[in-house]
């Protein structure tokens, strides 16, 4: 059964015995699983960290958890090589990167040759539209500039 709402999921998870609880901001899914009840027996996730988890709640109640480390890791890869060919001199990972993500990254990087810089549309195809304003498609205003205390030398 899916839930669309957070309180869909609050709902559905308290009688669940195996719960797939994936939410963004990720304090949604620690709310959805404090409100699970006693059949709770397994959480899964495509998270590759648990920060968002109560794993002392879920410890105390002898749950499985079973999340996706290391299950992206191609699909990092190929970002960093198309990060690098667009001009990245520093690739790195966030939250939930795993040695596996890591691993795959340099083998990338050291294998594959330096490729012309993807275009807006090459970049869109592989990781999908852009949300956000100053994004370079020319669809919004440029995000505000923040102000700095004393100016750099030539301002």
């Amino acid at each position: 059964v899916w839930f669309t709402t957070p309180a869909e999921a609050e709902t559905m998870i308290a009688d669940a015995t195996i719960a797939w609880v994936d939410m963004q901001p990720t304090h949604l899914t620690e709310q959805a699983i404090r409100a699970a009840g006693p059949k709770l027996q397994w959480v899964s996730t495509l998270y590759a960290g648990l920060d968002a988890f109560p794993l002392d709640l879920l410890r105390d109640r002898n749950v499985t958890v079973t999340n996706g480390a290391g299950i992206n890791a191609v699909a990092v890869a190929e970002y960093a090589v198309l990060a690098r060919d667009a001009g990245a001199t520093i690739i790195g990972g966030c939250c939930g990167t795993m040695p596996v993500h890591l691993e795959h990254m340099k083998r990338a990087l050291e294998t594959r040759p330096r490729g012309p810089r993807p275009t807006l549309d090459q970049i869109t195809e592989l990781l999908g539209g852009f949300s956000s304003a100053g994004d370079g498609t020319g669809d919004d205003t440029a995000a505000p500039r923040r102000s700095r205390r004393g100016a750099r030398r030539g301002e």
